[in-house]
């Protein structure tokens, strides 16, 4: 019985964890970095602007060999060299590199994705001997609940387009005429 629950406790999880990988999406743009005294930092310039929700997910693989890095979601109103956008505190790299931030709260319009290095960004101070950060890539990760109502959105959508067409179809046939069924004359032998 263990290994039964057991088991069923692992697809679980696998179906959960596919749920989530699901809902990931790599944005795209273009990279680059920069760096001066005591500060280093990478970004993705995104190709469209994006609006991000609270609760929204990015997953952001590093190279490098910072520790701490600072990230910002750079509103497309705001001067690059701003910390308008900044995230807060600063963030542990994990050891696979991957970074996994949640937002907190929303992000209209945002031009670009970046992550800082070195010894401080701003006023968020990374550790004396920090090293840098390159972006590899960029995903965004919605939550499922969220992306299940989308796609039930799209699918409504899609079947007021339909039906929207089927109507606008049946609208332009041409009547056809109901016609009467003619009375058979009796046959003469």
């Amino acid at each position: 019985m263990n290994a039964f629950l057991s088991s069923r406790f692992s697809l679980l999880i696998i179906l959960s964890a596919l749920s989530l990988v699901a809902a990931a999406q790599t944005l795209e743009g273009r990279l680059g970095n920069a760096s001066g005294p005591g500060w280093q930092s990478s970004w993705l310039s995104l190709a469209d602007d994006q609006s991000f929700k609270k609760g929204d997910g990015l997953i952001i693989t590093l190279d490098g060999d910072a520790e701490y890095v600072a990230v910002r979601l750079l509103p497309t109103t705001a001067d690059p060299d701003s910390p308008d956008g900044l995230l807060g505190e600063s963030e542990k790299v994990p050891a696979d590199r991957v970074l996994i931030v949640t937002l907190t709260r929303d992000h209209p319009t945002v031009e670009q994705i970046s992550v800082h290095a070195g010894r401080a960004a701003w006023d968020v101070e990374l550790g004396e001997y920090n090293g840098k950060v390159l972006i590899v890539s960029v995903d965004r990760q919605r939550p499922p609940q969220r992306v299940k109502a989308e796609h039930q959105r799209e699918k409504a959508e899609r079947q007021r387009e339909e039906a929207e067409r089927q109507r606008e179809e049946a609208e332009h046939q041409p009547e056809k005429e109901e016609r009467q069924p003619e009375e058979e004359e009796p046959q003469r032998q």
